[in-house]
């Protein structure tokens, strides 16, 4: 680890007091854990929730341009001597993980020649430390957060594909749907706009089959990403139903599939492209029951698989290039929930489901751009995921309808999740 001087005389203000501090340099030569130039502040003596107050405001200033490690050095004093703290870290931004490599007597505390049982109240002076640092591997959680963006639209993207139907049915038995479909993700947000065509043949009483395509029409991306408008999503499903007003038995077959260019840029000279596959195949079982009125209860059960996959690319530049491997997340999950169907009126009608996702197995790449430039791209997958609908249909006539429907899910990161929201034209000829 190579460490640098930040800038000196830096100013932070202590949000919750509107205090400014002065954060000024001084050297020390610490054995442990490593030698640095420490940028230092003036004593807050023993107010540690002050100190990472202001950790937080440097760290939020600085921001990622400039990496560092946050810290705070104290001095106690025990059996009339006096001993060095070193504490990693109370609010750290990115850097080394010390907490693995620090000695932790106290919980993070390392305590530099002193015995175990030192007592903490003794702490008698409390110093903020900030250490820039220029690291000797490249920092890649900018562009792994940016792009878990563009892993989650596209998995709502492909997510609602595989829910895709058609089924307004006239004489000949051909359905055709048209519409939009907005789907937004959050941590961080990236919206797409597409527009969709369904079409599906009535091959017997009991048997649909259809296709789809699905086209984005706009992106709004996040900083460091571009996720472009080109090839579709499309996909083919299958419907086997024991009848045809919603009760009894039925099953469904779908598969989606689709190829989006996506360019990663990590600084001013280092970008590159490559393609972000999407690919899922779910079948789900469900039995519809009347209940009051004229709804129906329909408990479902399946399987679900989806993979999608960052082919490797080799950055541009010509100094500092870097050469990506292939990111992969896999999910095979089990699917469980109840979609009520019923009358609102003569000519309209809704449907609202709550389920959950449970996977059976996953598999998480790594981002990395070499052995010595690798970070985990989902630290904590959500393995439990619930996933809740609700839309409105009205008839215009019996061989023509409107509709809008919005689904809303817990995506496979942590703290994320996605909404979209379709509107549809059905006839059926």
């Amino acid at each position: 680890m190579t460490f640098a001087n930040a800038q000196s005389n830096y100013s932070v203000t202590d949000s919750s007091t509107n205090i400014s501090y002065t954060l000024s340099y001084t050297s020390g030569a610490y054995t442990t854990p490593s030698v640095a130039t420490l940028l230092q502040a003036q004593p807050w003596w023993g107010n540690s929730a002050l100190a990472g107050r202001l950790m937080d405001a440097y760290r939020n200033a600085q921001g990622s341009s400039n990496p560092f490690v946050l810290a705070a050095y104290g001095v106690m004093t025990y059996n009339n001597a006096d001993y060095v703290s070193i504490q990693y870290p109370l609010s750290q931004s990115s850097g080394p993980n010390y907490t693995t490599t620090v000695a932790s007597a106290y919980g993070n505390w390392y305590i530099q020649d002193c015995p175990r049982s030192c007592p903490m109240a003794n702490m008698t002076q409390l110093y903020l430390i900030a250490i820039g640092y220029t690291p000797n591997t490249v920092n890649l959680v900018p562009n792994a957060y940016a792009l878990r963006s563009v892993y989650n639209v596209q998995s709502a993207a492909l997510n609602a594909g595989l829910s895709y139907d058609c089924s307004v049915f006239d004489k000949e038995g051909f359905c055709l749907s048209t519409g939009g479909r907005y789907s937004v993700a959050t941590s961080p947000e990236t919206t797409t706009t597409s527009g969709l065509l369904i079409g599906s043949y009535k091959y017997d009483k009991n048997i649909r089959l259809g296709a789809w395509v699905d086209q984005n029409l706009s992106v709004k991306n996040v900083d460091g990403i571009k996720l472009s408008n080109s090839q579709p999503l499309f996909g083919v499903f299958g419907v086997w139903s024991e009848r045809n007003d919603g009760l009894g038995y039925e099953v469904k077959v779908s598969a989606g599939y689709g190829d989006k260019d996506v360019t990663v840029t990590r600084t001013s000279t280092n970008e590159g492209s490559s393609k972000v596959q999407s690919r899922g195949l779910q079948t789900v079982s469900s039995y519809g029951i009347a209940i009051d009125g004229d709804w129906i209860a329909a408990p479902y059960v399946g399987v679900k698989y989806t993979s999608l996959k960052r082919g490797s690319y080799v950055e541009g530049g010509s100094s500092g290039a870097l050469t990506y491997d292939t990111l992969r997340q896999e999910t095979t999950a089990a699917l469980a929930g109840v979609k009520f169907t019923g009358k609102i009126d003569p000519q309209t009608f809704a449907v609202v489901s709550a389920g959950v996702e449970t996977d059976l197995s996953t598999n998480n790449g790594q981002y990395s751009a070499g052995s010595s430039n690798t970070i985990v791209f989902n630290a904590n997958p959500q393995r439990t995921r619930p996933v809740v609908s609700a839309g409105v249909y009205y008839d215009l006539d019996k061989t023509q309808r409107l509709g809008v429907n919005a689904t809303v899910r817990q995506e496979a990161f942590e703290s994320t999740s996605s909404t979209s929201v379709l509107a549809t034209y059905t006839v059926g000829f």
